[in-house]
């Protein structure tokens, strides 16, 4: 049982912590290559990019947080709840930037505010939010074989 958590702890961080790395590059990247004369058709492409990310990362951290419960049930543990906690923060993340960060900046984007101050504060918001997930991700994968060494222990 408690195999199955870790893989399924292991496989779903990993991929998200991969999906946000990405996202990052992938971003850059097409603002590098359109250039600032289309900066507009960049900001379409990745935002589309964004929109699409927030269920993917629901997606993941649901399959985490169920993956860490089931390591947590196998030995009830201070590290398996740790564990837990770690990616619970990281999901209460991507609730926030699916539900209300991405939507108010497609807002703004789509009404032609991507320039705009508030555009840049959410922007710089979401940046943020991303580079704190991708740190509770890192520790709960870091984490993990802690908690499975402190199962063979017992």
């Amino acid at each position: 049982m408690k195999c199955i958590g870790s893989i399924l702890v292991m496989l779903a961080a990993g991929v998200w912590l991969g999906g946000i790395v990405s996202i990052a590059i992938y971003a850059g990247a097409v603002f590098k290559l359109l250039g600032p004369e289309q900066r507009d058709l960049a900001g379409t492409v990745t935002s589309r990019l964004f929109v699409l990310f927030g269920p993917y990362q629901l997606a993941c951290g649901c399959v985490a947080l169920v993956g860490s419960f089931i390591v947590y049930l196998a030995g009830r543990r201070k590290m398996a709840m740790a564990l837990f906690i770690a990616l619970a923060l990281a999901s209460l993340g991507a609730v926030y930037y699916h539900q209300f960060l991405v939507p108010q900046m497609e807002g703004l984007r789509a009404g032609g505010q991507s320039n705009s101050e508030s555009f840049q504060k959410l922007h710089h918001l979401s940046r943020g939010l991303l580079t704190g997930m991708g740190v509770l991700l890192i520790l709960a994968l870091g984490m993990l074989p802690a908690t499975l060494r402190g199962e063979a222990k017992k």
